[in-house]
């Protein structure tokens, strides 16, 4: 992603799990730069401060300080429960207790600062969500036990 010098935000990649927005198409990459506001008109005439990619999912705070993501949600990394199967291409994060200072986005997690505290959700199999630094097994014997989809 990068910010033009017409102040729109451009977006082009691999948009295999529609991390940029819908596809077009049986497009599956976006190999030339594609305003930010024609792959998610939900966004349009919101004000961007920053974006970051994951592995197959983007977060976008927006000036307000809303966060929203799209793309892969399989471990919760936009907070959305992960085994929905109908999922919006563009979604608010839901449960944060105030309003986005920043955001970023791990391979299969996202990280939300609110009023200098961190907030977390998606994969917690090596502690990236709960902080312990440590492969996590959840609390239980499932692999679906590491996932965390709502902010911590």
């Amino acid at each position: 992603a990068g910010l033009g010098e017409d102040g729109e935000w451009y977006l082009w990649g691999c948009n295999e799990q529609e991390q940029l927005g819908p596809k077009l198409g049986d497009r599956a990459q976006e190999k030339e730069p594609r305003k930010l506001s024609e792959l998610m008109p939900s966004l349009k005439g919101a004000t961007v401060r920053s974006l970051d990619g994951g592995y197959g999912h983007t977060v976008a705070l927006l000036q307000d300080g809303r966060v929203f993501t799209m793309g892969n949600h399989s471990e919760g990394q936009r907070s959305l429960e992960p085994d929905l199967d109908d999922v919006p291409a563009v979604s608010e994060v839901p449960d944060l207790p105030g309003l986005a200072e920043s955001v970023a986005a791990g391979s299969h997690h996202t990280l939300v600062v609110v009023r200098g505290e961190v907030f977390a959700f998606g994969s917690d199999e090596y502690g990236q969500v709960s902080g312990r630094g440590e492969q996590s097994d959840g609390g239980g014997d499932d692999e679906e036990d590491r996932r965390r989809w709502r902010p911590q």
